[in-house]
């Protein structure tokens, strides 16, 4: 019940609070009381699946479907909050046309990047009118959708990341 009651003090009062970090702290609370404990390495995992299901429970108790919780949740346990924002934008987005063409666009160039391991690459070695364009978009958007990321603006992450959709269908149409 408290694990529980600490999921929801975070996601109801808006805290982006780091779990691991609490638990971190409050291990070192413990010890430092001279309680003896399983090594941290050995409780985080058990702590992390522990504190999991009290976040999909809360998330599903809130209304969002279990495909959505799935989704959010495989990113990262850590942040509660931002979980159910994340949750809310998913939501809100996958029953448009425009996600779905945002989920096409990504599972093309995830499936393709399956195929061959890329350590990098230059952009001034790409030829294609396409891959140049991707190229420079996926360039300029990077630093703003990794600050919107940062800032937990999934809202505005998001649609950033779908300007490249079109950049992503013209390269595999060409």
């Amino acid at each position: 019940r408290q694990a529980l009651g600490v999921v929801s003090m975070l996601v109801q009062d808006e805290h982006n609070i780091s779990l691991q970090q609490l638990l971190e702290v409050s291990y070192r609370t413990y010890a430092g009381q001279g309680i003896t404990l399983e090594p941290l390495e050995k409780l985080i995992p058990v702590l992390k699946d522990f504190f999991c299901q009290r976040l999909r429970y809360i998330l599903q108790e809130a209304g969002f479907s279990y495909d959505v919780v799935d989704a959010v949740i495989t990113r990262g346990w850590e942040y509660p909050y931002s979980i159910l924002k994340k949750a809310r934008v998913l939501t809100a987005k996958r029953e448009t046309q425009a996600f779905t063409d945002y989920l096409h666009a990504y599972t093309r160039c995830a499936n393709l990047s399956k195929k061959e391991v890329i350590t990098g690459w230059n952009e001034y070695s790409l030829v294609d009118v396409a891959e140049i364009a991707l190229a420079k978009s996926l360039k300029s958007l990077l630093p703003q959708i990794n600050a919107a990321v940062e800032r937990t603006d999934f809202e505005e992450s998001y649609a950033l990341a779908s300007r490249l959709v079109p950049l992503i269908e013209q390269l595999f149409d060409s």
